[in-house]
Formats: C-alpha cells, structure tokens, sequence
C-alpha cells in the first residue's frame, strides 16, 4: 500500500467511526463511490488502521438485565458495558443498540426510526441489517440535522437495502389547524399511513422531569408550564408521559406530526435506547406506558431503575404493560 492510499485509508475511517458521517456524504467529499468507501473501511480493519474491540457482558450486568426486564415487563433488556467516560456511553449504547435491531430484522420489515444523540450514532455500528423499510416517526426538530431522524435514518439506510420514508415537516406546527392541513398532503400522509404497519421501532428516551431532553429548547415557557402542571415525566418521539404511564394530554398533541402512542404500542418490538441514570424515572414511565418492549441500557441506569422500583415498592404491573412475567 503505497502513502497516498494509507492517507485515504486513514481520513475515511476517521470520517466514518469518529465523525459519525455516512458513506455516502464521505464519497461526496473524496469523489469516490459509497462501495469503494466501504472496501476501504474493510481494508482498513484488515490490516490493523482500525481496531475494534467488544467488552464481554459480565454475569452481573447480564443478572441486573433480567431484573430489569422482570420488573417492567419487557421482553429483553441489554446492559451495555459502560468502562468509559459517560460522554462517550453514547457509542456503547449505539452498538447496543444495532446489535439488537440486526437480531431482530428481518428481509421486508417496515422500522419506525425516532431521533437522538445516541440513535445518530447507531448506523455506524451496523454492518448486515436485512433489506427493510425505514420510516421517520417524527418531523424534525430544530436546526441541527446531526441529530434529527432524517440523519438517524441515512446512517442506518447506508446499511440497508430497503426504501426510505421521511417526515418531511416540523415536529409541532404552530396550530393545530396548520397541522391538520400537513397531514394531508399526499407525501406527508403516505409516511403518517406507514405508522400502522411498522414491525419494530427504535425511539430514544427524554426525561422531562430531569430536563434531559432535546425538546425544552423548542417549546415556550406556557408550553413548558402546562407540560409540568399534567404531570409529564418522559417523552419519545414528541409523545409525553407521565410516572403512572398514562399519555399526556396537553395541547402541543393536535399539533404534533410523528406516530401516535396507539401506533407505537401496537408495534411488535420497540426499542427504547437510555444510558444516563437521571432518565430511570422516564425509563419506567415509558415501560408502564406499554410503549417499549425492548431496552439498551446502562448498568448505572439500569440499577437506578431497580432502585427507584424499590423505593415505590411496585408489585402490580401497569395495565398498559404488554408482556406478562409469571
């Protein structure tokens, strides 16, 4: 290999598993196709430029999983090893995270695709996710598209042979009325329509209460103040919940364009992606919810989560629950 090819080599890895670009944008920037991206990300596993290394999951950590998993009626919990810093448990939750949704895809499935620090990052740890549809829950917040679901979608569609569908509108309009309007535009409502049929959804979670979440920045401080005085706890996908699981209903719901709570607890595997331990309460919430099914999680969260269970002393299930432990 002679240096040219080795300086390549090397600014494509860095592009991909550092700068948690896609294939494709970095093809776009060194004018060269998305295949020969991934022959040089291959090669450069090959002969050592980038190393990879996976941390064993201790019987502890495999023990605290199955707790959690008893305890808020899931199906399956992954703990991820956390040896790390916490600002970088956003990458171990990711592979986490991609792991379990290329377990659980199969050729022809339609995935609901939500937002986040964390789920940006999911794509680059995919590597043999089957040919699948993949459906943007929400419209986008804000400005920064290195977070929004068009952005979790094109990482994880680099790996993915299947169609994409985005959302594209804002997540809140500014009336319900406007709202209603976008709904039935003919592109808008074939995604809203894809809701109804989705196999698996991936969604990150916000706690409200903590203010761990993304969407404070774009509500205004009436909005803030209704969402606190009913009670919200939690958010995914624009959807708010309170500590008991029940779905809040405050005025922002008419005007939100993303999948509906009904939609999301009617999908077969929902996989909710939270590592911080000052989002157990939200995790809960989202469980009792009957939203998640499925969690990638840290040890730090998912003792916390015991903790906080403990500390209520919750013996019944929450009627919204929909997988059952005898």
């Amino acid at each position: 290999m002679d240096r040219a090819d080795s300086k390549l080599m090397t600014a494509v890895a860095k592009a991909f598993y550092l700068e948690d670009r896609s294939k494709v944008e970095i093809a776009r920037e060194f004018d060269i196709t998305r295949f020969k991206v991934a022959r040089l990300l291959e090669e450069a596993r090959r002969v050592g430029i980038v190393r990879i290394s996976i941390a064993e999951v201790d019987d502890q950590s495999q023990s605290v999983a199955a707790s959690v998993a008893r305890r808020l009626r899931l199906k399956h919990v992954t703990v991820v090893p956390t040896q790390t810093l916490p600002e970088n448990w956003y990458n171990a939750l990711a592979a986490g995270a991609a792991t379990l949704l290329t377990q659980l895809a199969k050729p022809g499935m339609s995935i609901g695709i939500s937002w986040g620090r964390t789920l940006v990052r999911v794509g680059l740890f995919i590597e043999n996710l089957p040919q699948v549809d993949l459906v943007q829950l929400t419209g986008m917040l804000g400005y920064d598209p290195n977070q929004s679901p068009l952005k979790v979608m094109s990482n994880i569609s680099s790996n993915a042979g299947g169609r994409s569908y985005a959302l594209m509108s804002a997540l809140f309009s500014s009336t319900s009325s406007a709202a209603a309007r976008l709904r039935e535009e003919p592109n808008i409502k074939q995604v809203l329509q894809k809701y109804d049929g989705l196999d698996i959804a991936l969604i990150s979670v916000g706690s409200w209460k903590e203010r761990i979440t993304q969407l404070t920045s774009y509500l205004s401080e009436s909005e803030i103040e209704e969402l606190d005085r009913l009670g919200a706890v939690a958010d995914c996908a624009g959807i708010f919940i309170d500590a008991k699981g029940n779905y809040v209903q405050s005025s922002l719901n008419e005007r939100r364009l993303s999948v509906s709570v009904d939609q999301l607890r009617a999908t077969p595997a929902v996989l909710a992606v939270a590592g911080e331990p000052e989002k157990a309460s939200a995790i809960i919430a989202i469980a009792r919810a009957g939203i998640a099914t499925h969690l990638v999680t840290t040890r730090e969260a998912a003792y916390e989560i015991l903790y906080l269970l403990d500390s209520e002393d919750v013996t019944e299930p929450s009627a919204n629950s929909r997988v059952k432990h005898g």
